[in-house]
């Protein structure tokens, strides 16, 4: 199959919102289930992407997050319930780039969308 240049993944993740640490990076277990919360959406404009929350209630309601395509597959792997370790063997199998490379950006992803709410542990 084709295999496509990776780059490392960004959300650019609005910086005003008060990040709580839910844990630190080491602490993510490749193990859990991990699922993007309903109330964001990815839309395609044009050939970008953002992503836009729904709910008022929400710390990042004003927030408009431009993700890169790699952040973008990562995003769409977790839109049903899933492991880090999953998403890191399906993206080997899809972008030439060392697993090392990729399992830490995946965590670092989970991680940093975890503290912003915008995805959530499955149990």
């Amino acid at each position: 199959g084709l295999v496509k240049t990776y780059t490392k993944p960004v959300v650019n993740f609005n910086k005003d919102g008060n990040t709580k640490d839910v844990k630190t990076l080491e602490d993510i277990d490749t193990k859990t289930l991990f699922r993007i919360n309903p109330n964001y959406l990815l839309r395609q404009v044009a050939d970008d992407y953002v992503i836009i929350p729904i709910d008022d209630e929400l710390e990042l309601s004003n927030a408009i997050m431009t993700p890169n395509r790699s952040a973008v597959f990562i995003w769409n792997e977790f839109l049903d319930a899933n492991t880090i370790e999953n998403v890191v063997k399906k993206a080997l199998s899809k972008y030439d780039v060392s697993e090392e490379t990729i399992r830490r950006d995946v965590r670092r992803f989970v991680f940093e969308s975890l503290n912003k709410k915008i995805i959530e542990e499955v149990n």
